[in-house]
């Protein structure tokens, strides 16, 4: 079920577009960090080793944390983001697994990842601003992955499909935020 968005309000829209500058930071620090990961990897002359060592370093990383909550696609913890506030760490730890997983070699898969860095980071954040929670985290589930996809207004349009009409102006604010904030760098390299 779709969380209850608050109406318009001024300072609500304020605090998107706060967040929109954080989530374009996050998509820019993902997008980042997954190409530096790829090109510490390349330098790895047979190509097949590259995920089997990826592979290993993730399932010692799993261990090390003690879970795999960060592990698939987490649409239990998407959907927990979108009711309640969750640490800091969700997002920080689902980056830090999808950057290795993908620059190691295991290609496709952004997207849910990048909805959960969203969610999550939008839901970590409304600690901060009371009865923002469900605002931040369904702005941050589409304005992450817009801002790293390039794709703002699809990502608005994205989210007033699944959130309602009411989301439209926070949606479209943030997301285009976040893509001002994110610059030129995107997931798809062969984007123009």
């Amino acid at each position: 079920p779709a969380p209850l968005v608050p109406s318009f309000s001024v300072r609500l829209f304020l605090v998107v577009i706060v967040a929109g500058v954080v989530f374009g930071g996050a998509a820019r620090l993902f997008c980042r960090i997954t190409y530096h990961v790829e090109s510490l990897f390349s330098r790895i002359k047979y190509p097949p080793l590259r995920p089997c060592l990826a592979g290993g370093m993730l399932v010692l990383a799993y261990q090390a944390v003690g879970t795999t909550r960060y592990a698939g696609l987490g649409i239990d913890t998407i959907q927990q983001a979108l009711q309640i506030p969750v640490s800091i760490l969700d997002p920080i730890l689902k980056a830090a697994f999808t950057a290795l997983t993908l620059g190691g070699g295991f290609k496709g898969g952004e997207f849910v990842p990048l909805v959960f860095i969203g969610t999550t980071l939008g839901s970590a954040m409304s600690v901060l601003v009371p009865g923002s929670g469900a605002l931040l985290a369904t702005v941050g589930f589409a304005a992450v992955f817009g801002a790293a996809a390039n794709a703002p207004f699809a990502c608005a349009v994205m989210a007033i499909e699944l959130f309602g009409i009411r989301v439209a102006p926070f949606a479209i604010a943030g997301c285009m935020v976040a893509h001002f904030v994110s610059g030129k760098i995107g997931i798809y390299k062969g984007q123009r």
